[in-house]
């Protein structure tokens, strides 16, 4: 029973994720009419909005009903004790609008937020307003004060509504996208600053017509803006499928697997159920031999093997709640990535859970039953004899279940193996830095105090002075990342010219003078960023061995100058 308890209940634990992440509906109304739309280029595969095209694709499209952004971001909460990071989503003024939530209180943001010159609107979840305000009717329209900006709260919503749908990090927290417009940049063609889309079809409009339109929206903007939007194009997913492609392969792998698991212990039973039916060949003849038909001890072995079955389930579905959190927690809890979805008895779910009861107390318990019912009572009533001597046929069953057993443990011990094999040479590949004794923060630093270069450095080399003197550090570094990097185009002089729209591009990271040291990476040539690197003295730049051997295969890289897209008449010196 406990094997049977383990099988079904790792079965259910994956189903549980298949159900809420592929198969539930969407926790919104109509959301088989949303869409996650996305530009991508040849050199770039699939990117985030610039906020500009944004802006067009609202404007010039025929197929949605709406279409509004999302970003995450994290926000410094002060005025309270002690002072919090949030996790923060930035939107467009009609998001919650077009995913028709109602919020518990106040209001939602209206297009008046939604413009630079607005004043700070933000709407706060339920859990961050029983945490801030103890559920306090009154807290509309109070202060908040985000990145050292005074917001006013004006609506509260539910925790029941978490977008993106089964993320585990939802924000707490909602401010406009749109004030981000007097930021340098924000509105320019080239700037993908992390931003989602979301569409609404049009009642009657199919996916494929609003790819179709969307197409010939890119087409229009690659030309009234060449330089960046040459090679555009704008793919259209179904939002369910957006938003679980990266999970989807992952759980049906593991969907397979656990399907695997639950057929070996079912032949293990089975296994099992034959040698005790060998006991009770003398229990089966009296029976026959007072007129049962083979039908009727087929029912009863398969009523009791169905006893057994739902005292397995049962215990499987009490472990399937610890397996679901413990297979969150195998994940991990801070990427974002899942959220360990309840064992809900959905109708789905309970269609499911009495289908692999039935399956699997049919699956181990028929073969045996058919092969118990078979009595001969000449050979077993006169003897008295409790079992009775096994013939050819009798024996075949009991074989193939324990080849059968033998092959599907193998193929799974291989794929293990295979795993473990991978698994192995992750642990030994070189990631180019040494994470041991290194400890890392984030941190952001509120535009209204730091609002130019100079007073952002002289935090920074304050901070780091500080860090580097408490007791145990050796060493300190700041970089814009630590190991996500945002990406630039560049061009390399000598090099053919790109088309517009073609330009190769790399991942860039702003370092400070001590971060290689700080992370162990290895300086192959040349020399590190150092202090005198300052904003008034030359631009240089490191580049790793992969770029060097690109675009300078036969000399050395270092000297060479290049600039990068997003600033074309600033030139970097590779230091």
């Amino acid at each position: 029973m406990l094997s049977l308890a383990i099988g079904i209940g790792a079965t259910i634990t994956i189903f549980s994720y298949i159900n809420a992440y592929l198969l539930r509906p969407l926790p919104f109304p109509n959301g088989d009419r949303f869409t996650q739309i996305q530009p991508s280029t040849e050199n770039f595969g699939r990117m985030s909005v610039a906020y500009a095209n944004f802006r067009d694709w609202q404007r010039l499209n025929q197929s949605f009903e709406s279409i509004e952004s999302f970003r995450w971001q994290r926000f410094n909460l002060t005025g309270t004790d002690p002072p919090e990071r949030l996790r923060t989503g930035e939107v467009s003024a009609n998001f919650r609008t077009q995913l028709e939530v109602q919020p518990l209180r106040g209001r939602l943001f209206r297009p008046d937020d939604d413009h630079g010159s607005a004043a700070p609107t933000a709407v706060i979840s339920q859990s961050l307003w029983q945490r801030l305000y103890g559920a306090n009717s009154k807290s509309i329209e109070q202060p908040i004060i985000l990145d050292g900006k005074l917001h006013t709260v004006i609506g509260i919503v539910s925790d029941d509504f978490s977008y993106p749908p089964h993320n585990s990090n939802a924000p707490e927290l909602w401010v406009p996208l749109e004030l981000n417009e007097s930021q340098p940049n924000f509105l320019k063609q080239w700037n993908h600053a992390g931003i989602s889309t979301v569409g609404k079809l049009k009642t009657g409009v199919s996916l494929e017509q609003a790819q179709t339109d969307s197409n010939r929206v890119a087409e229009q903007l690659a030309l009234a803006y060449p330089e960046t939007n040459t090679g555009a194009t704008v793919l259209v997913d179904d939002f369910k499928t957006g938003q679980t492609q990266h999970v989807r392969p992952g759980i049906l792998t593991l969907m397979a697997a656990v399907g695997c698991v639950l057929l070996i212990v079912c032949v293990n039973v089975a296994g099992l159920l034959l040698a005790r039916a060998a006991r009770r060949t003398h229990e089966l003849s009296i029976r026959s031999a007072l007129g049962a038909r083979r039908a009727d001890l087929v029912r009863q072995l398969l009523s009791e093997n169905l006893i057994l079955t739902v005292l397995g389930a049962a215990g499987g579905l009490l472990g399937a709640r610890l397996g679901s959190d413990l297979l969150f927690t195998l994940i991990g809890e801070d990427s974002g990535l899942l959220q360990s979805p309840p064992i809900l008895m959905d109708p789905r779910m309970a269609a499911f859970f009495v289908g692999v009861t039935l399956f699997s107390a049919l699956l181990f318990g028929l073969f045996p039953a058919l092969q118990s019912s078979v009595v001969k009572l000449a050979g077993a009533l006169p003897s008295g004899s409790r079992s009775a001597t096994a013939g050819r046929n009798s024996t075949r069953l009991p074989g193939a279940l324990v080849v059968t057993q033998i092959a599907m443990a193998l193929m799974l011990l291989c794929g293990a193996g295979l795993l473990l094999h991978s698994y192995q040479h992750y642990l030994q590949a070189d990631p180019g830095y040494n994470p041991h004794g290194v400890l890392t923060m984030n941190l952001s630093l509120p535009d209204t105090v730091y609002d130019n270069d100079q007073k952002r450095q002289e935090f920074y080399r304050t901070l780091l002075r500080k860090v580097t003197a408490l007791p145990g550090v050796m060493h300190a570094g700041l970089g814009s990342t630590l190991l996500g990097n945002s990406q630039s185009s560049y061009a390399v002089e000598g090099a053919p010219h790109a088309e517009s729209g073609q330009a190769p591009y790399a991942e860039r990271k702003s370092i400070t003078s001590d971060f290689l040291t700080t992370m162990g990476m290895r300086l192959i040539a040349g020399r590190s960023i150092n202090d005198q690197d300052t904003l008034n003295a030359p631009r240089v730049a490191l580049v790793d061995e992969r770029f060097a051997q690109r675009w300078w295969p036969d000399e050395s890289p270092l000297g060479q100058t290049f600039p990068i897209w997003r600033n074309r008449h600033t030139r970097r010196k590779l230091a």
